[in-house]
């Protein structure tokens, strides 16, 4: 563990929390985690309350690289494809979104937290802080439960639809699971401010070793 923690910079407090929290997760097998494709499905009403499903890639590369890949089907069809990457995007707070969106999914993964350039403040006494020092404005918080499993990720994101900066929140839910030696949530809940949260599954992780397209 003290290879994975000693690249990490910031007070006792946050460390040792961050220490905790990821030998909660992994034990004493934590993974670099440093390039991750996620697959998430969930469901949801379409018109006359047909089954929707929807299926998102969500695949990030250190230190700045992410994309948000959404797939709609209705009764196994099809409906169409939405695609959100930080390599397309020039518009600048939606690009901002973006990277503090990747930044609450790595940090959802505890293990790049540990890295060169990171830095953690405790900011309670179940709660601490991360930001990379080269994006100090983008921070995230983590609350953890009493055993010091992971209860949520927090960050400040901008969304377009409306043109508000909120909360922007990840839930793990539903206990863990291993997949492809990658211990995760069977669930996260994606939540905006004190809106209803959108429950996604995981059905799959592929840690790899570069950016993959």
């Amino acid at each position: 563990m003290s290879f994975f923690l000693s690249l990490a910079k910031g007070d006792f407090e946050a460390r040792n929390l961050l220490k905790e929290a990821v030998l909660a997760r992994y034990a004493t097998r934590p993974l670099p985690l440093e390039a991750v494709v996620l697959t998430l499905q969930r469901r949801e009403r379409a018109f006359l309350g047909l089954p929707l499903t929807v299926t998102v890639e969500a695949a990030y590369a250190e230190p700045d690289r992410w994309l948000w890949q959404e797939t709609r089907r209705l009764l196994g069809i099809r409906l169409g494809r939405h695609v959100e990457s930080l390599d397309e995007q020039t518009e600048p707070s939606l690009r901002e979104s973006l990277r503090r969106q990747q930044w609450a999914f790595r940090a959802l993964l505890l293990t790049p937290l540990t890295r060169e350039g990171i830095t953690l403040r405790a900011v309670a006494e179940r709660a601490f802080q991360a930001f990379e020092e080269a994006q100090p404005e983008a921070v995230a918080t983590l609350y953890l439960k009493p055993d010091y499993s992971l209860a949520a990720v927090e960050v400040e994101r901008y969304r377009p639809s409306d043109k508000r900066r909120l909360p922007y929140t990840l839930r793990p839910e539903g206990g863990y699971q291993n997949l492809n030696g990658v211990n995760l949530p069977l669930q996260i809940a994606e939540q905006w401010g004190s809106e209803p949260s959108r429950l996604y599954t995981i059905s799959a992780v592929q840690p790899i070793n570069r950016w993959q397209t």
